[in-house]
């Protein structure tokens, strides 16, 4: 009877081992500083999904930020999505855990009719050339953010 209460004992173990890995894991990337009224980057999606662009916005700035500009995505040269963002838009989250100087915003987190989802856009192992294209800055020391669960 003892052995066979190790036994259950340890099978329930290695589901719970087993579950535990199945949780997703929130994961975020820095992936430019907002310094100019332009800003370029590529990234390369390595794996995960629910794809979501944050601002992090440094919390000694007057919060929440002001700003308005496009987020445009492409892919080997072609345009696939295109995202009004800004602050008249954009929901305030705790995301950027490694991070804790800055209050994240997701700037992704809407879409209409005409725009679909962000993360219909985003695959893992390809890359993306993002554009963003601010006709009024954030404020000083903000930064764009990928986020995404894995």
């Amino acid at each position: 009877m003892k052995q066979f209460t190790l036994l259950l004992v340890g099978l329930m173990c290695m589901v719970g081992l087993t579950k535990c890995t199945l949780v997703p894991v929130p994961r975020s990337a820095k992936l430019a500083d907002c310094t100019a009224p332009n800003v370029q980057f590529t990234y390369k999606i390595k794996g995960g999904n629910l794809f979501s662009m944050l601002l992090g916005a440094s919390r000694a700035a007057q919060l929440p930020p002001s700003f308005k500009g496009n987020l445009i995505i492409s892919e080997a040269g072609k345009e696939i999505g295109e995202y009004p963002i800004g602050s008249d838009d954009m929901q305030e989250c705790n995301w950027l855990h490694d991070s804790p100087e800055l209050q994240g915003y997701i700037l992704t987190w809407r879409h209409t009719s005409s725009t679909a989802g962000f993360t219909d856009f985003l695959q893992a192992e390809r890359t993306y050339d993002f554009n963003v294209k601010f006709s009024k800055m954030p404020p000083a020391g903000s930064s764009l953010w990928l986020h995404w669960l894995e």
